[in-house]
């Protein structure tokens, strides 16, 4: 065998080092664009979560979605949805402190969702109405055709998710996400 090599290079062919060192960079040049493949297909996948799917009220924009803001809350109306009332919920958040008496730090944003398939795919629930940590409250189509229809009162439920999100303020990040109150449940 070492013969043969000898004899490959000394007539100037390729040698058996140079194809191994080719084959190398090949499987390297190979595994780099793999990588490069994964990256962008997980980077895709998190960027339409985050635009479209299940972490929707924690991206920074809401394609879709006219931003109205209130004196003490963000409504991100998605376009079509039926906003009529939605500017008197302004007026449950002084209501809400007062119960607590404790104030809002920041204030939360409220969306209001245009068709059933919309919420349910930008969510992680089917309830009418959900408080999330981050001082984000959904509402979903639903609720507000049954508010309009007189079988749910939009102001009672508004006012109890309100409640969640003023005491997720004041719980902070760690113990809203992981440490639930088991009496909040």
């Amino acid at each position: 065998m070492i013969p043969k090599i000898l004899c490959l290079a000394e007539t100037g062919e390729v040698s058996l080092q140079e194809e191994v060192e080719t084959v190398k960079q090949s499987a390297r040049r190979k595994i780099r664009i793999t990588v490069c493949v994964f990256e962008v297909v997980i980077l895709t996948a998190l960027l339409h979560t985050f635009l479209f799917g299940k972490l929707f009220v924690y991206s920074a924009v809401q394609p879709g979605f006219t931003r109205l803001e209130l004196q003490h809350c963000i409504i991100c109306r998605q376009d079509g949805a039926n906003a009529g009332k939605l500017k008197v919920l302004d007026a449950l958040f002084p209501q809400v402190e007062e119960f607590h008496k404790l104030r809002f730090k920041r204030k939360p944003v409220l969306y209001v969702f245009a068709d059933d398939r919309s919420y349910l795919s930008r969510n992680i629930t089917r309830a009418r109405f959900f408080a999330y940590p981050n001082g984000s409250l959904v509402i979903s189509p639903w609720a507000l055709r049954e508010a309009g229809e007189g079988k749910i009162s939009l102001n009672i439920y508004v006012r109890h998710e309100l409640s969640h999100i003023l005491l997720y303020q004041y719980m902070g990040p760690l113990n809203a996400y992981h440490y639930y109150p088991k009496w909040l449940l």
